[in-house]
């Protein structure tokens, strides 16, 4: 079955303006394992959360860059938007700040067969209007992905589902078309999110909006949402996990985007944190003193991506050329701050949710992503020197787009390579994502990857499949069958073995050239701590319940 993305438009054009992230701030805690692992690639210790909290807060006010489109489960495939869902509405699962599965609202999981899933529903879990939570509400949920009316952030995810049924008290099944593992990983997110079906169908489009509001069973309830100013949660006392302590009894989301404003609302104390933390405010609030800018793991990598092969880089040594013209370690420098590490890969440690081992070995024997001229220009003439202009489009926002776009330019012209910038605005820039023919004329584009399932597979799904909503035919179509057979393994070592081999073969097309990848950078004030410093432990679970007085 086709497998396809949809996605809002103003949350793919909220992803575009994201301040870029990291620091080398404070590391006084210590790392855990999973997707911290990234510390090793990097000169600075990565951090994955603030030490526990020894008291609790009546309220706590955290920024988040852009107000989001929708706090809809289906809706929240977007930083922003799940920074908040994740702590309203709960998922048939949870991935921890390690990447490591965890039950939620399903105690079971079982595999019974290579193409289903059988997922056991918590009994005694109710909705914040206190009405219990029934296998009919979690088949509802997880049908409305499938549904275009709805169109779901997560459609992309459905594309394999046969059918979603109750098939006893407390149990759902989910038969698929093809053997899937990646399906289950994905339950851990927006995908898997569950609602209340009756509210959802007396809402209709406006659910999950400021006027329709929202209706699940997570450890926070929707209390208010002014347009344009914040959205305030307060904790539910009836929450079924009576194992989650929640520190802070209610969260202001402030939707603060300027730089400025941002930086000095974290300096004074307006905001009491943030994750996200734009690159122009790492210096200043690194030596703010009010409180505590981290650097932790992220599977963030911004990359130069090939639109098209029809110009000068569908010759694939000159697509190699250019990444090895590229100085990785200035550019974080120079662009981020220092917030990262040069990117040998697409899949960085920050994607492996199991088998790291076997990952890392994979990593360590990848070839560096340092610069070298002499192998460029030599692969440049190989080619035999075209002479052609290389279309590279950017868009205003954020700024570090065309910084980057830039220094490409002169990098690229260091080995004979001629290149154009184009800036776009938001409405053209935004196309080059879903439609290899958006904009004819354009070569590569700018952008950034966030891998949130702990499974490299979850990247080349939209990428290597023919039919990938970002596959703009620069790939060999051999590698999906490849593909296909990867997420078909459903033992860790054996696909961990499948997906680094793939993930060679992938890198070797230079379809996605990887630039740096970012590291997660939050900021916290010096009332509060217990916050995740991974940009994998804010979106899939409830974050902010751990947020508490230092004592």
């Amino acid at each position: 079955m086709m497998r396809a993305i949809l996605v809002a438009v103003g949350a793919a054009i909220a992803a575009l303006t994201i301040a870029a992230c990291g620091s080398s701030g404070s590391s006084s805690s210590t790392s855990g394992g999973g997707a911290a692992s990234s510390a090793s690639t990097s000169t600075t210790k990565l951090v994955a959360s603030t030490p526990a909290p020894t008291g609790d807060v009546s309220s706590v006010s955290w920024n988040i860059f852009n107000e989001p489109a929708s706090v809809d489960p289906a809706k929240t495939n977007n930083y922003q938007e799940s920074e908040v869902s994740s702590n309203l509405c709960d998922s048939l699962l949870q991935l921890d700040s390690n990447l490591q599965l965890k039950s939620a609202l399903a105690s079971k999981v079982t595999h019974p067969t290579p193409t289903s899933w059988v997922y056991t529903i918590r009994t005694g879990v109710k909705f914040w209007d206190g009405k219990p939570l029934t296998t009919a509400d979690v088949v509802y949920s997880l049908q409305r992905n499938m549904n275009p009316r709805v169109a779901s952030s997560w459609a992309y995810a459905y594309g394999d589902v046969k059918s979603i049924s109750a098939t006893g008290a407390n149990q759902v099944t989910v038969q698929l078309t093809r053997p899937d593992v990646l399906f289950n990983r994905l339950m851990a997110t927006g995908a898997g999110g569950i609602s209340e079906q009756a509210y959802v169908e007396s809402k209709g489009a406006s659910y999950g909006s400021a006027t329709g509001g929202l209706m699940c069973t997570g450890p926070y309830s929707l209390q208010k949402w002014t347009p344009g100013q914040s959205i305030v949660m307060r904790a539910n006392p009836n929450y079924w996990d009576s194992s989650l302590a929640i520190h802070a009894k209610q969260v202001t989301f402030t939707f603060i985007s300027d730089t400025n404003a941002e930086i000095n609302a974290l300096r004074s104390g307006t905001a009491d944190g943030m994750f996200e933390v734009p690159t122009a405010g790492i210096s200043t609030l690194r030596g703010a003193g009010s409180g505590s800018l981290i650097q932790g793991p992220s599977s963030v990598t911004t990359a130069l991506t090939v639109h098209s092969k029809k110009g000068v880089l569908g010759n694939r040594l000159i697509r190699q050329a250019l990444s090895l013209a590229l100085d990785r370690a200035g550019i974080n420098q120079t662009v981020f701050n220092g917030a990262g590490f040069p990117a040998k890969t697409m899949f960085g440690p920050g994607t492996w949710g199991y088998a790291q081992s076997t990952f890392q070995s994979w990593y360590d024997q990848l070839p560096s992503a340092a610069a070298d001229l002499d192998k460029a220009k030599a692969l440049v003439k190989q080619a035999g020197s075209p002479t052609g202009t290389i279309n590279i489009a950017t868009t205003p926002a954020p700024a570090w787009f065309s910084q980057m776009a830039q220094i490409i330019q002169q990098e690229a012209g260091q080995i004979g390579l001629k290149v154009k910038i184009s800036v776009l605005p938001l409405n053209q820039y935004y196309p080059l994502f879903l439609d290899p023919t958006a904009d004819p004329n354009v070569d590569a584009f700018i952008t950034n990857f966030f891998v949130q399932t702990g499974e490299p597979l979850e990247f080349m799904e939209k990428t290597i499949p023919s039919n990938g909503a970002d596959n703009y035919k620069i790939i060999d179509p051999s590698l999906e069958s490849s593909y296909y057979k990867a997420l078909g393994v459903a033992n860790d070592q054996q696909r961990a073995k499948l997906v680094t081999q793939l993930a060679t073969d992938y890198g070797n097309q230079y379809a996605w050239i990887p630039i740096v990848t970012l590291n997660e950078v939050s900021f916290g004030n010096n009332k509060i701590t217990g916050w995740p410093t991974s940009i994998t432990g804010y979106p899939n679970h409830p974050w902010a319940a751990g947020i508490g007085s230092k004592g």
